[in-house]
């Protein structure tokens, strides 16, 4: 038997492994006696709550499968359901505030999400180089805004028609 096998190690005293069960089996049961966080959804959050140190928290976070990371809201409450929905409210007021926020485009009479709107979704995607290019073309231009040759130009595309192919293919 060598040395450097399992049998030759430990019976030579050297027990590389010895006493890692215990410590093992030691944080296991501190995570036992945690409450589990319980996780939902409202609109198109994700909702995660607990208990964090003695108090019920409820925050809220972009949905998966997108790569936002970062809370968007947090409320506390006497009871998981109480701070659950609290933070519904503040989630549905924010949402209210966020609509009366919103601009009328003069031509098209849509709505016009807001500055903290566009930073919430940007941040919520992954964009490539030439994405970032053509929407930086894009804010660069302000109210006139571009023609599309030239929006495709800035994401380094021969034409429009090859841009807008690449992004059907991205959001698909």
């Amino acid at each position: 038997m060598t040395r450097s096998s399992a049998q030759g190690r430990t019976d030579a005293g050297h027990d590389l492994f010895k006493g890692t069960t215990k410590k093992r089996k030691a944080k296991a049961s501190k995570k036992d006696t945690q409450p589990p966080i319980q996780v939902g959804e409202h609109g198109r959050y994700q909702i995660k709550s607990g208990l964090l140190a003695g108090k019920f928290v409820a925050r809220a976070f972009s949905k998966p499968p997108t790569k936002a990371r970062g809370m968007i809201a947090e409320a506390t409450g006497e009871t998981e359901e109480a701070a659950i929905t609290a933070l519904h409210s503040a989630i549905d007021a924010r949402e209210v505030r966020r609509n009366e926020d919103r601009r009328t485009d003069p031509r098209t009479g849509t709505l016009v999400p807001s500055t903290d709107e566009y930073v919430e979704a940007f941040n919520s995607v992954n964009l490539t180089r030439p994405q970032r290019a053509m929407l930086m073309a894009l804010s660069l231009a302000e109210e006139d805004g571009l023609a599309e040759e030239k929006v495709a130009d800035a994401g380094s595309y021969k034409s429009p028609n090859s841009a807008k192919k690449f992004w059907q293919a991205r959001v698909v």
